[in-house]
């Protein structure tokens, strides 16, 4: 028995050695784990990225992050490991990239890198300014833009030139190429555009550049380094609510982006008789619709929807972040479909405001009696449009 005995402890013993039993291997190596972050945020956007180690004493891990301007954009709770913006101001635009280190009380450290990238908010309303001349451009957060010449120096309305389109955002860079109808003048002398292209740097509001093509791809002429303003409103009333864009409008005016000639001040009716304009509603929902009334000889129908975004940007824009956007126009977009309207009015022949169903953009102005007028921009079927719509009750 004693030998069977000895013959199975060596067994055992043979077993545990071959399996590496009884050795003191190496310790786990100690980590850092970053969780929350995104790849992209709005300047506007709160922003917290939390640490996490393994292998360490947690009791005594302390953070650190190397480069970090405590306090300018972003802050460190060391001991909790919580990365975050900084409350009430804006974070600036651009591409970041850290590395946290976390070292405990018996000297274990360990680091992770992270980036991510902050996006300019490019809402609102600025001007491009080149030799007297101007261009306005409205844009929405998710990219809508929308551009029309200003009038000349020598009285003539040039905001025939209507352009639109969507454009991008990167870090600080702004760009994109919009679809334009109607003529870019240059003193007496217009001529035809079909696109424009873009290209800014949020960060620096002195400088942008656009290119102006005609439908063959022929240059037409280039605002190189033009400066560039955000527009400046006086006696601003605020942004309207989203609870107050639900109603019924009445569509009035429609842009003259076909003749150059028209008189400063001068606009085009949309209908010139109430009897025969269909209202446009937008329900609680956001959903756009016309109804027309018994009398309405107009076959003009548009159906549409109110974006997400556009809805939720108003939280963003006045959370304590938003401050910087506050007294801007606001800008909202969706998708829109128009049938049947063309030739719409008697003094507005030959203007459309048709599209198949694509995205819009209006920007929301608050009258001084506290009325509100949407200016609806669209891709239009063959050229851009804009027109006007005033709420007359909810």
């Amino acid at each position: 028995m004693t030998r069977y005995r000895n013959c199975f402890l060596a067994f055992t013993l043979l077993l545990v050695a071959s399996c590496g039993g009884g050795g003191g291997g190496a310790a786990p190596s100690p980590s850092v784990t970053v969780s929350g972050v995104k790849s992209s945020y709005w300047q506007d956007e709160a922003i917290t990225i939390s640490f996490s180690t393994a292998n360490m004493d947690r009791t005594t891990v302390n953070y650190s992050i190397s480069g970090l301007d405590e306090g300018y954009n972003f802050t460190l709770d060391s001991k909790a490991g919580t990365f975050r913006t900084v409350s009430d101001q804006y974070t600036y635009a651009g591409e970041y990239s850290y590395t946290v280190t976390a070292t405990d009380g018996s000297g274990k450290t360990a680091s992770r890198s992270f980036q991510f990238r902050v996006d300019a908010v490019v809402t609102g309303s600025r001007f491009f300014i080149k030799d007297d001349r101007s261009l306005f451009i409205s844009r929405s957060r998710d990219g809508l833009t929308a551009a029309f010449a200003a009038a000349n120096p020598y009285g003539y309305r040039v905001d025939n030139l209507i352009c639109f389109g969507e454009t991008s955002v990167n870090g600080a860079a702004w760009s994109g190429t919009l679809n334009c109808g109607g003529q870019l003048c240059n003193g007496f002398f217009c001529g035809p555009v079909s696109r424009a292209q873009i290209e800014s740097d949020v960060n620096d509001q002195g400088t942008g550049s656009i290119v102006f093509y005609r439908s063959d791809g022929a240059q037409v002429e280039i605002w190189s380094e033009s400066e560039a303003y955000s527009e400046e409103i006086e006696d601003f009333r605020g942004w309207p609510t989203n609870t107050e864009i639900p109603g019924r409008y009445l569509p009035v005016v429609i842009a003259h982006q076909y003749d150059y000639t028209y008189p400063r001040g001068s606009q085009i009716s949309f209908w010139d008789d109430t009897l025969v304009m269909p209202e446009i509603v937008i329900g609680s929902d956001y959903k756009i619709v016309t109804e027309v009334p018994a009398s309405n000889t107009s076959a003009c129908v548009l159906n549409g929807e109110i974006g997400q975004l556009a809805l939720d940007e108003y939280d963003l824009v006045h959370g304590d972040k938003g401050e910087s956007w506050r007294n801007s126009k606001r800008q909202i977009s969706g998708e829109l479909q128009a049938t049947n309207c063309s030739d719409v009015g008697v003094r507005s022949s030959g203007i459309s405001i048709d599209q198949p169903i694509g995205p819009f953009m209006a920007q929301l102005d608050r009258l001084d009696g506290g009325g509100l007028v949407l200016r609806f921009h669209g891709s239009g079927v063959d050229r851009p449009f804009i027109f006007a719509a005033l709420k007359r009750r909810d």
